[in-house]
């Protein structure tokens, strides 16, 4: 019979019977008889089943998956729950019954439920079932919110529990946990089946259930039959759901032989969270049911840990499947909040989906965004010869979408300094950032018509990109030599590099901003997309930013709100590179390609970071003119060193760039200035890209930036002395951390199961030679790429030996020294020995064999090998070095210089004031082995 899903708000009253339930768990309790035959025999000879008989031997239950059976439109049967919690006597089957399900030896409990927390629990279920945000698996007939308690022995896991907290249509609500025997693990189908036995179902009976759980990947690889329904799963973000269709769980009671079919359907709440909070303890603070704290050292010994407190063990692996129902019923009923106001909204798999679904229904469906995105339905034939329509890009999409594509990059991320900053007098450092910088470049830009003209000359650029329209380009380009900071990137397997001499895909701000810069610009191909009137963006993202200025800040609402803004970003360049995905279902066929969203365009993507790079770009020109020092740039902000009480944001009126971000922000209603500073210091340390630290007056540590490093401390002051530790090193240090396997490496077979393993991983805080660099911090613009790269190649050759990439080094290895580390460990004084004794044995320049300098202290072998061996040229920074070695050998000054030039040609322009150094080791007459000895590390 078909009914019709009742909306209704959802009003339940907690059940007497679990609100006065005694705390003493009932434990497999015998059940009634098995069959209606088995009772009316019974019956018919005046008897009552006896409890041998129903305790007796009952056979294993086997479950059997495949994908749905197809059921025709006609068929479909829309699920009514009852919007009020009923009372009821949860029917406990035999312990047989337990045995069979879940394997011999296994004990189930079942819960009593808070009367407080009853009634949130089943209001829950209701609305991610019925609530008008539902996802497309909230159809469901039942719900169960699923966790696992386990501990990790080895390389696999040993199950501890499965906690279940299951509500049906009927209006009941149910929890039980589940033991096994030792080692063993229990089937998923069994989950479902035992919660509609508790329900009172013991015969035949067809549900929908929707599996609900946090980083399903973790529960997924703890089931015993994982690999049978795993074909059915798909993986996104490290976790496991169903994306298409759900699959079937079948089984037949093996003494009624009653059909028993469940269609399954997965979804996962970590893939919900706000950023940042995407733990449950997170989401158990937001919704006022904190996840249970347990002492320190017991999630690392859980087995240990349920021995001793098994009632707090009961209580802390409950409330975890408490807040995972209640995370999706919030979010499902905040969903169907906002589909009141927009028709055909539904929450999806992730945020990110979700967005996409707000932003659709926002402008009025999926036939208005295929109008916004220039998807165009279209009619093909299939290999069987049936046509069928197709959603594909528009003609001018399809030929002028690669170039786009091309000049598709990310954030600006250079560090411009490196080494300890000390602020002026009234100076200070500050960590400034663009407000809202995604939001504010997505609001400004304009529609597309998908009217596309080629441009050959930089003017037409300039006049198209003033008027709005979108503009890439690849072109050449050449910087003046005193260029500090190019504009134009060029990506590379180390990210974008700007450099003064190339060829670049950009976009139109870019090459407005190098024009700027005085760079000479040739196009080589450029296209100019026509806009319309209409910002794209802007009234959605004034709708989001609106509705979440009500809510106060860290609430789940203001949280959602956010994401909705900035995870769109995301989508509309999900697609555009080549990016290989995990193929969980059938990981023998390959990684899968990651598809476009609804709302991909590869044009409006390259407009969004372009504007956001030459905003950043401008700023620090801006900035640099007016004495301020740029040490990073990093995404959306810079790191400065500028006076106090510097006026940061009445530059900004100055940057045409920042200017249309502002724009874009008045647009959507964003309010508050375009520059937010996030701290202020006195002093500052910088390392390489992503790796700086901010200290006030006392020497405290305000900000850190640890460059995806690992640390044991969540301590700024302790992690800023580890990273100067690591930076003092002579050499690189491997350092042992832990990390998590993936579910995927559990389908494949390369792990048993999702558990922390010791990964031994080198880290360094070497400069990451974005940009040349000098021997006092500053850095400069490579000439072209492929100086760069050269220069790179070197660098990564040193760390595979183990080897610091310090200025000294990268220089020694440029002229073609060969690195390898002395008694001391320290690889330039080496090679600043070995091209000293070569010149020694050949007699060249003047050198003399002196074995009271620990450079000559080697045996005759040694000496005859130098004497065979060419030369070798070292550059300008080890002169210091060399010119100390000389001016202890040779008696005059110029017959110093001269053993110097033996050595290092013009080196006498690298020295500071040598006469200085000479008269010095003359007057120390080098007799010590402190004053003998070289040392030049950088560091």
């Amino acid at each position: 019979m078909t009914v019709t899903i009742q909306s209704a708000t959802a009003v339940v009253v907690p059940p007497a019977s679990q609100c006065s339930m005694p705390r003493t768990p009932r434990i497999s309790s015998p059940d009634r008889a098995r069959t209606r035959e088995d009772a009316r025999e019974l019956a018919a000879q005046g008897q009552e089943p006896q409890d041998s008989y129903r305790d007796g031997p009952y056979p294993k239950i086997v479950y059997k998956y495949a994908p749905p059976a197809r059921v025709g439109s006609a068929d479909r049967a829309y699920i009514t729950w009852f919007r009020t919690l009923r009372a009821f006597a949860p029917d406990i089957p035999s312990r047989s019954v337990v045995a069979a399900t879940f394997g011999e030896g296994a004990v189930v409990e079942t819960m009593q439920i808070e009367s407080d927390t009853a009634p949130r629990l089943y209001a829950a279920a209701f609305e991610v079932t019925n609530g008008g945000g539902a996802q497309r698996q909230g159809t469901a007939s039942l719900v169960i919110s699923v966790d696992t308690e386990y501990q990790q022995w080895g390389h696999e896991n040993i199950a501890l529990s499965y906690q279940v907290t299951a509500a049906h249509k009927s209006g009941r609500l149910i929890q039980f946990i589940v033991f096994p025997m030792s080692g063993e693990r229990i089937p998923f189908g069994a989950l479902p089946d035992f919660a509609m036995r508790l329900f009172g179902k013991h015969a035949r009976c067809r549900e929908t259930v929707l599996t609900i759980a946090h980083f399903n990947g973790a529960e997924w690889t703890m089931f015993a039959d994982r690999d049978e329904f795993a074909p059915y799963l798909d993986g996104v973000r490290k976790s496991v759901v169903t994306l298409q269709e759900p699959f079937t769980a079948t089984t037949h009671d093996p003494v009624s032989r009653n059909q028993r079919v469940f269609n399954c359907n997965f979804v996962d709440t970590f893939l919900i969270s706000p950023a940042d909070n995407g733990s449950l303890a997170a989401w158990g603070a937001l919704l006022n049911h904190e996840k249970l704290e347990l002492p320190s050292g017991a999630i690392e010994n859980m087995k240990d840990f349920l021995r001793d407190n098994r009632q707090t063990f009961v209580d802390y692996a409950m409330r975890d499947t408490e807040v995972c129902l209640l995370a999706l019923g919030y979010f499902i009923n905040w969903c169907g909040r906002q589909s009141l106001s927009y028709r055909g909204f539904r929450a999806g798999i992730t945020l990110g989906g979700t967005s996409v679904n707000l932003y659709k229904a926002f402008e009025g469906g999926s036939e208005a965004l295929d109008i916004l995105t220039g998807m165009e339905k279209r009619q093909i034939r299939t290999e069987s010869g049936r046509c069928i329509w197709v959603k594909e890009p528009c003609d001018a999409r399809v030929i002028h979408d690669p170039l786009a594509a091309r000049c598709y990059h990310g954030g600006l991320n250079v560090a411009y300094t490196i080494g300890k900053v000390e602020t002026p007098p009234d100076h200070a450092v500050y960590d400034i950032d663009l407000s809202g910088a995604y939001a504010g470049a997505m609001a400004c830009l304009l529609s597309p018509s998908f009217k596309v003209s080629r441009a050959t000359h930089v003017n037409e650029i300039l006049e198209a990109v003033e008027v709005g329209q979108h503009v890439v380009a690849r072109v050449k380009f050449q910087f003046p030599s005193d260029c500090e900071h190019p504009c134009l990137p060029i990506s590379t397997k180390n990210g974008l590099i700007y450099v003064l001499k190339g060829e670049s895909f950009c976009t139109g701000h870019e090459i407005i901003t190098a024009v700027g810069l005085g760079a000479q610009i040739d196009i080589v191909d450029a296209d100019i997309w026509h806009v319309t009137d209409r910002r794209l963006f802007a009234r959605y993202i004034g709708f989001t930013v609106g509705e979440r200025s009500r809510y106060a800040k860290k609430t789940l609402e203001n949280l959602l709100f956010k994401e909705m803004t900035n995870s769109l970003y995301g989508k509309v360049a999900q697609g555009i590179k080549d990016r290989k995905i995990s193929n969980f279902s059938a990981p023998e066929d390959g990684p899968r390609q990651l598809e476009p969203s609804a709302v991909t365009l590869p044009i409006i993507a390259a407009q969004i970071t372009g504007i956001i790079r030459s905003a950043l770009f401008e700023l620090n020109a801006l900035w640099r003119a007016e004495g301020v020092r740029i040490v990073a740039t990093t995404t959306d902000g810079s790191l400065v060193v500028a006076p106090v009480d510097y006026e940061f944001n009445a530059v900004a009126t100055r940057s045409e760039a920042a200017s249309r971000l502002q724009a874009g922000r008045d647009a959507a209603g964003i309010t508050g200035d375009l520059l937010e500073l996030k701290a202020t210091g006195s002093s500052l340390e910088s390392y390489r890209t992503r790796a700086n630290l901010i200290f006030d007056h006392d020497g405290e540590c305000i900000a850190k930036a640890g460059a995806s490093m690992k640390f044991e401390t969540h301590n700024r002051n302790d992690i800023a002395a580890e990273m100067r530790r690591i930076a003092a090193l002579d050499k690189i240090e491997t350092r042992e951390s832990t990390q998590l396997t993936s579910a995927f490496a559990s389908r494949t077979g390369k792990a048993v199961d999702l558990i922390s393993i010791s990964v031994n991983k080198r880290e360094h805080l070497d400069y990451d030679y974005k940009r040349r660099l000098g021997r006092d911090g500053e850095t400069m613009p490579f000439t072209n790429i492929e100086e760069h790269d050269a220069n790179r190649e070197i660098v990564d050759r040193l760390h595979k030996q183990n080897v610091r990439a310090t200025p000294d080094a990268v220089d020694l290895k440029t002229v073609g020294a060969r690195m390898r580390r002395d008694s001391r460990n320290d690889v330039e004084t080496s090679v600043v020995y070995r091209a000293i004794r070569r010149l020694a044995a050949k007699g060249v320049g003047g050198w003399r064999w002196d074995k009271t300098h620990e450079a000559f202290n080697v045996d005759r072998s040694v000496k005859a090998k130098d004497a065979k061996r060419p030369p070798i040229r070292l550059p300008g920074v080890a002169a210091d070095a060399v010119f100390r070695v000389a001016a202890a050998q040779a008696d005059t000054y110029e017959a110093a210089t001269l053993m110097l030039e033996a050595a290092i040609p013009n080196a006498k322009t690298h020295l500071k004031n040598p006469e200085a150094v000479f008269a010095a080791v003359k007057a120390e007459r080098c007799q010590c082995a402190e004053d003998r000895r070289i040392q030049i590390n950088s560091t």
